[in-house]
């Protein structure tokens, strides 16, 4: 999370700013994305539930990827820790913005993590250079 500058001295790149940014940002754009295809005709009123999983485990996979990227080591642990950032986040926001318990929780979360879990090892995996 650190990078070494031109003269020596190290910068604190944020991290954790830019993942709590990007997370509600890909969700909504991923949610409006969505809605256009249900108010269009494309997908079917009764799949809401699916596509709210779906946006859930791809908004989880590409922040584990990006953190998993962004950190030099312990890659797996890190793309594990954003999606558990992530479910976390999700379940606030529906407690302060619905002021109900989360309803199936188990399908969401299991999607977060399935996500956070592909994303966090395409991320650990070592490109070895073929000679």
């Amino acid at each position: 999370m650190k990078k070494q500058t031109k003269r020596g001295r190290s910068v604190i790149r944020p991290l954790t700013v830019q993942l709590l940014i990007a997370a509600p940002v890909l969700t909504l754009l991923l949610c409006l994305a969505v809605a256009r295809l249900i108010l269009s005709g494309v997908v079917p009123e009764e799949r809401i539930t699916l596509c709210a999983c779906a946006i859930a485990g791809i908004t989880g996979f590409l922040l584990s990827l990006y953190c998993g990227v962004r950190v030099p080591q312990k890659r797996l642990l890190w793309g594990m820790v954003a999606a558990a950032g992530y479910a976390l986040l999700l379940l606030i926001g529906n407690q302060f913005f619905f002021g109900m318990p989360y309803s199936g929780v188990a399908a969401s979360l299991g999607t977060i993590f399935a996500g956070g879990l592909l994303g966090s090892l395409l991320s650990s995996v070592h490109r070895q250079k073929y000679v």
